[in-house]
């Protein structure tokens, strides 16, 4: 099972792949499912990877989740744009490794920088066709969702 926080106002606020990564993430994760501070759902492994590769958005209520197709995919137009967004994934992943460090979360950052960083942005197909991490994962290089790096 993987997770997902929502504030009050049921605004994404965090994905989780597994326990272990929520409670490294969000150790008081106990206060959102208590709906103190939020509220805490659990779907599928399927869902999560489909979130995680930004392919899909994901709705509360209250009661249901649900997913939904996203108003926006960035598919990068050109080499710039396509490197703009690399290096704003890799900000967000040095600030998760100062955060993180000497955790198993801060090797899987650390993989995902390194395959972002091995884009070779220059051999690419522009427009492209799918956003960041769905050209990753079609490559079979690990990736994080932007819901893990926030």
């Amino acid at each position: 099972m993987a997770y997902v926080l929502f504030d009050l106002n049921y605004h994404t606020q965090l994905i989780a792949k597994n326990m272990d990564e929520l409670n490294l993430r969000n150790s008081r994760w106990k206060v959102w499912q208590d709906k103190k501070v939020g509220h805490m759902v659990e779907i599928s492994d399927t869902d999560f990877v489909l979130l995680q590769k930004g392919l899909k958005d994901i709705n509360y209520d209250g009661k249901a989740v649900s997913l939904k197709d996203p108003v926006y995919i960035h598919y990068p137009q050109n080499a710039e744009d396509l490197q703009e967004t690399i290096d704003h994934l890799i900000k967000l992943i040095d600030s998760n490794l100062n955060k993180y460090k000497d955790t198993s979360f801060s090797t899987e950052l650390t993989n995902f920088k390194n395959n972002l960083q091995s884009i070779d942005t220059s051999s690419i197909t522009y427009p492209m066709t799918t956003n960041v991490m769905q050209y990753l994962s079609n490559q079979n290089k690990s990736i994080l969702g932007y819901l893990q790096l926030v």
